[in-house]
């Protein structure tokens, strides 16, 4: 039964069902063996698309046991089944059977309800199910989804003004949501014109307007109100057509502007026609807006923008010189200004750009002279040795100058870049000289990228190394016990308190009951959005993300589990997650899926706490999770790779919800990650970098630094790849310190 569960939760139903099967046919079974093994399959069958045969099995489960403690369950899949199948009727008396057993989630099943209903046509019974979920409570996200579509289904049925009701409804739930408040005032509108109240409807839609420029329903407020011929303030409608990506009609409407107002117009004008000329490749009328800017609104807010913007716009043309020199003429000219260092920045960074490593250094050291207690100032020090190292690299015999790392290290010991610079001076001082450094980097707190590296390298150990072994603990009572009695000592509880089960306080919640709710039934989104909810709350009270962590464990719901043990970590004295204890620790940094990392680890040989570490930054062990760019699953790979890989490995009967299967993206993420270690010599940063930004990138990179890892980080051009790359290090240091065994 164990192993048919754990089949069901790594979505390989085939299995499950297999397992499911082979338990209902032992002969001696409890009632409650017999009935998980039977709903086990329904719920497999369910989950594949084999409709009938969920709906043939569930309905032998309610025949049978019509009285069980699961016949909740049972009823809803039942309807979920006969959806599936477009029975509407029989999802309907389904849907409404289970609401009479359970009403803790009625305002999810009732959006079911109502949509079998609509597909019905049963306009007037879907409304009455809308209106009485409304009492049913659940997250405010929900609720404005559902007073949505109760609005739809006003409209459907011409009930105009009830429509406008639950938009308005909306709009107090939405507070400051732009993006809700524009949508509902453009929706309000419309109905309200649809209802012959057009006065009204267009004030919305004016609303939306003036109200929330950068939202897209303000922009198709903005179409209506135009061709209802209704006066719209120029500036604005420029604003909202450029928002919307309608740049010629925002030309003419800023130039409408100014020449309506011609000696006090707004100074942002020209920096939104800057970016209008700019977006269409008209670098000269961008620059002339920039020009106009400058020599007119000296004073404006906007003016000390316009010499930044006119900066950007030369170099984005090509002329990087121009671009540099009016960066130069600002910072120069104007230091008291609070972007003047920032000017400094970019000027630095586009003589870098320009591989002028020593012009790039003189401006980085300027910039940390002239504004030492600029926030970028350490970054500038930082920034002025690399100038400096690699000036020396592209001369004979040069030898790098290290002055610069030298007084960041001595003037800024609190700022994130005096470990990178501990790691430079290691790098290029002879061996007493580096000594000193290598002290300081050793005492660093394993709490960042940098700090660690900076450990390894003092500690002579390569990058990524690998433990001597992998130790792979059970749940030990001991090691449990230890971080409760832990948690007693700086919570001050009394030794007697139950530290781990969950206080009244969070089991009463309606969010942890929904939450649970909804889990069982299989609606993992949901559930989450509850649960996770619930744990944001909670995030300050120690005791309570403990319990929540354990909890969401113990359920399978992973990434909350993991979030919640890290807000402990922050909350407890422990300075970092080493320093917790084990328990703790591992319960920030799991195994879950252990068996297939191990399985695929040792196919792919790679070295299976840094796939643990790569899943953990990839989706937090959720495997059921999408990326904005449309990657799936544990490791998110993204579809096109998924169809390259399933080709690779003649995967049988690919299909591109797979990934969200664990053993699928397991085996897919180990495959492509295994290739790119293949594909880089085995060097785990231009591999990994490979996975997270593409090939393409990292072979560029890896050509300007093969075999430095310090070089190839610094050299890397986008913030992502930096950040993962950054992110694995620090997670696999974790892991390797949690279950590696180190001699």
């Amino acid at each position: 039964l164990d192993a048919a569960r754990r089949d069901r939760a790594n979505i390989d139903y085939q299995s499950a069902i297999v397992g499911f099967r082979g338990v209902a046919a032992v002969p001696v079974l409890t009632d409650e063996e017999h009935r998980a093994s039977l709903l086990g399959v329904a719920e497999a069958q369910l989950r594949m698309g084999t409709f009938s045969d969920s709906e043939a099995t569930l309905t032998e489960f309610l025949h049978r046991y019509p009285d069980a403690p699961e016949t909740a369950t049972a009823t809803f899949w039942l309807a979920q089944a006969r959806q599936g199948q477009m029975d509407w009727d029989g999802a309907i008396v389904a849907f409404r059977a289970y609401l009479e057993m359970d009403d803790v989630l009625t305002t999810y099943v009732s959006d079911m309800l109502a949509d079998c209903l609509l597909e019905l046509g049963d306009h007037s019974a879907a409304l009455a199910v809308y209106q009485a979920a409304l009492t049913g409570g659940a997250t405010i996200d929900r609720m404005i989804a559902m007073r949505e579509r109760l609005a739809q289904a006003h409209n459907s049925a011409g009930e105009l003004d009830d429509a406008v009701a639950q938009y308005d409804a909306i709009r107090i739930l939405a507070a400051d949501d732009d993006d809700t408040l524009a949508r509902m005032d453009y929706l309000a509108g419309y109905a309200l014109i649809l209802a012959g109240q057009p006065d009204q409807g267009y004030a919305r839609y004016l609303h939306a307007v003036n109200s929330y420029p950068d939202v897209y329903e303000s922009y198709l407020a903005l179409v209506e109100l135009v061709e209802a011929g209704h006066p719209v303030d120029e500036f604005q409608r420029g604003l909202v057509d450029y928002n919307a990506g309608a740049t010629i009609p925002a030309i003419g409407a800023f130039h409408r502007h100014i020449e309506a107002n011609p000696d006090d117009h707004q100074a942002d004008v020209h920096l939104y026609l800057a970016r209008c000329y700019l977006s269409l490749g008209n670098y000269a009328a961008a620059l002339a807006e920039l020009g106009l800017l400058l020599e007119t609104h000296k004073g404006d807010p906007q003016w000390d923008d316009g010499w930044l913007e006119r900066a950007e716009t030369q170099a984005e043309w090509g002329d990087v010189e121009a671009a540099i020199e009016t960066y130069l003429a600002y910072a120069n000219g104007y230091p008291e200004s609070e972007l003047a260092p920032a000017a400094l920045a970019e000027a630095a960074a586009l003589r870098e750009e320009q591989a002028d490593w020593t012009g790039a250094r003189q401006l980085y050291r300027q910039l940390a002279a002239g504004f030492p207690d600029y926030e970028g100032a350490p970054e500038g020090l930082f920034r002025a040795g690399i100038m400096a190292y690699r000036a020396a690299l592209a001369m004979p015999a040069g030898v790098p100058e290290v002055g610069d790392w030298e007084t960041l290290v001595d003037r800024y010991p609190a700022s994130d870049w005096y470990a990178p610079a501990l790691i430079w001076l290691m790098r290029t001082l002879p061996g007493e000289d580096a000594a000193t450094y290598s002290s300081l980097a050793a005492a660093l707190p394993p709490d960042s990228y940098y700090s660690i590296r900076a450990a390894d390298r003092a500690a002579g150990l390569a990058p990524f190394h690998s433990p001597v072994s992998v130790l792979w603990p059970e749940d030990d009572v001991s090691v449990r016990t230890e971080a409760e009695r832990w948690l007693r000592t700086w919570l001050a509880k009394d030794p007697e308190v139950d530290v781990a089960a969950p206080a009244p306080a969070i089991t009463s919640d309606p969010r942890w009951v929904r939450g649970h709710k909804l889990w069982d039934l299989g609606l993992l989104q949901e559930a989450r959005t509850e649960l996770d909810g619930l744990r944001r709350e909670l995030s300050e009270e120690p005791l309570a993300v403990y319990q929540l962590a354990l909890a969401f464990r113990d359920m399978g719901l992973y990434g909350p589990s993991i979030l919640a043990a890290i807000d402990l970590i922050s909350l407890s004295p422990a300075a970092t997650p080493l320093e917790a204890p084990p328990f703790i620790t591992r319960l920030a940094y799991p195994l879950y899926y252990r068996e297939l990392v191990e399985s695929a680890a040792a196919e792919y040989e790679l070295d299976p706490l840094l796939l643990l570490s790569m899943i953990w930054q990839e989706s937090l062990f959720e495997s059921f999770v999408r990326s904005w760019a449309g990657a799936q699953g544990l490791t998110q790979v993204i579809p096109s790779t998924g169809e390259y890989i399933a080709q690779q490995l003649d995967w049988p009967a690919y299909r591109n919800d797979d990934l969200f299967k664990p053993l699928v993206s397991i085996s897919f993420g180990a495959y492509y990650f295994g290739e790119q270690m293949q594909r880089f010599g085995g060097d785990p940063f231009a591999a990994l970098s490979a996975y997270n930004a593409g090939p393409g990138n990292a072979a560029a990179w890896f050509d300007l630094a093969p075999d430095d890892p310090d070089v190839f980080l610094e050299i890397i051009t986008l913030n992502e790849p930096r950040r993962y790359l950054q992110g694995i290090y620090t997670r696999y240091a974790i892991y390797r310190a949690a279950y590696g065994r180190q001699g």
